[in-house]
């Protein structure tokens, strides 16, 4: 900008030079020559003013406009935040922990007494004393009391406790299941759960008893018969006869006698898997007794006669050979 009016300003005074050179001595300016200086004199004037403006009059100075300062924005509040609520904790309220005895699901037969035992904690504000009781609530009672003390002493808050009552199962089959809760001692009844109104409970299976399984043994009648004088090739023996007589139901198959003489402290024993058809030294023999059936068993031999009250004989009856199976035994006292 500067150097436009410069430019502007030397071509007017060169413009007024040449003006003046022109012009002839002593003659006046044309009217087309005098416009020209005129606006050449108003160029240069105009120039000159805009490099030095004139000063302004004195007077109050002027107040600058202030600058925008940007307003610090509002920082929000913060919201307040819900503090949690204190949850207050009820005097009376349990927890279960476990079945001590019989789980849910758990056998019993027919009228069988059972003990109940659940372990509880007390998750409450309050001991639990003596005071405090296990109480029917609903379901099946099982022969349940009315109520039974869960402690002899003090179970703080926190503490466990096994709590204990008397059952029977009823004689009828199927699926029981008996409800209980707590009760303080100014009678709150409160169980199980955040609001300790829940009731615990027992849950069983009852059967009809199973019959016990009976493995049938053998049975019969032992007599004395008679006591035999035998030779053999070393001389004359005796032996005592017995008759055996099968009163059950399944056979015979073997049997021992056992001889003591109390007065000489002497024994005799024979083991035999067969039973003689007739009471003589030398009989025949069968295999075994069947039911209903009788035949002889023998003692050893032994040298002199076993006379009055002091002979004891045993008489072993088995259902298998070699005095296997099942067995029944018979204790005779007899006088020759």
């Amino acid at each position: 900008m500067n150097k436009l009016r410069n430019f502007l300003l030397i071509f007017a005074i060169l413009a007024i030079i040449s003006l003046a050179c022109n012009a002839p001595d002593g003659e006046t300016l044309s009217e087309e020559d005098k416009q020209a200086t005129s606006v050449a004199e108003t160029v240069a004037a105009q120039t000159s003013n805009n490099d030095d403006p004139a000063p302004q009059p004195p007077g109050p100075s002027a107040t600058p406009e202030p600058t925008q300062t940007n307003q610090p924005t509002t920082t929000p509040h913060p919201t307040n935040t819900p503090q949690p609520t204190s949850t207050t904790i009820p005097c009376n309220r349990a927890s279960f922990v476990s079945d001590v005895t019989y789980p849910d699901g758990s056998d019993v037969v027919f009228n069988e007494s059972f003990v109940k035992t659940w372990r509880l904690q007390n998750n409450g504000s309050c001991d639990w004393t003596s005071g405090y009781k296990l109480v029917f609530s609903h379901g099946d009672r099982l022969n349940a009391p009315d109520e039974v003390t869960i402690t002899g002493g003090t179970v703080a808050p926190g503490q466990t406790v096994d709590i204990s009552v008397n059952l029977k199962a009823p004689s009828n089959q199927g699926t029981y299941k008996g409800y209980f809760k707590l009760k303080s001692p100014d009678g709150q009844v409160f169980g199980i759960g955040a609001n300790g109104d829940t009731a615990f409970w027992i849950e069983v299976e009852v059967f009809p008893d199973a019959p016990d399984v009976v493995i049938p043994k053998p049975e019969g009648t032992v007599s004395y018969r008679e006591q035999l004088k035998c030779p053999t090739g070393s001389g004359d023996r005796y032996m005592l006869v017995f008759r055996v007589e099968n009163t059950g139901t399944i056979p015979i198959k073997s049997a021992s006698v056992w001889i003591k003489d109390h007065s000489t402290s002497e024994e005799f024993s024979n083991t035999n898997n067969l039973f003689g058809g007739a009471s003589a030294c030398i009989s025949m023999a069968i295999n075994e007794l069947s039911p209903t059936q009788s035949a002889f068993v023998f003692s050893d031999y032994y040298k002199y006669q076993m006379i009055g009250d002091s002979v004891t004989a045993s008489i072993k009856l088995c259902s298998e050979d070699n005095l296997g199976g099942e067995c029944v035994e018979k204790i005779l006292n007899f006088v020759e």
